[in-house]
């Protein structure tokens, strides 16, 4: 049903929510390590801090790449599975070699 309603909409207010869903997971996200956060400018300062919440976001932004990079990598293997002919296994092929018959 969600899905059907995202169709509907326009590309523009598709944009729009989903920029506002990352806006309120990356704030959430943010929240929740505010104080992982504060301990690095107590005891570095604030530059150090700010650098190391940039780090933590390259961190997030590189790991949901290779999240989604690897599961493409298995939908696509699952798909080929399901697509392709079975291949025969290794006995029926050595039976076909020796020349003896499944009768």
């Amino acid at each position: 049903m969600a899905d059907k309603w995202f169709l509907k909409q326009g590309p523009r207010q598709f944009e729009l929510i989903l920029l506002l869903v990352d806006i309120a997971v990356g704030s959430g996200s943010t929240l929740a390590q505010l104080r992982y956060y504060q301990f690095f400018q107590q005891k570095r300062g604030f530059v150090f801090a700010s650098q190391a919440v940039l780090m933590h976001w390259l961190y997030y932004f590189y790991s949901g790449i290779a999240m989604g990079l690897g599961m493409m990598m298995h939908w696509q293997k699952q798909w080929r599975q399901c697509v392709s002919p079975r291949k025969p296994r290794f006995h029926r092929v050595l039976k076909r070699l020796i020349g003896v018959s499944d009768v």
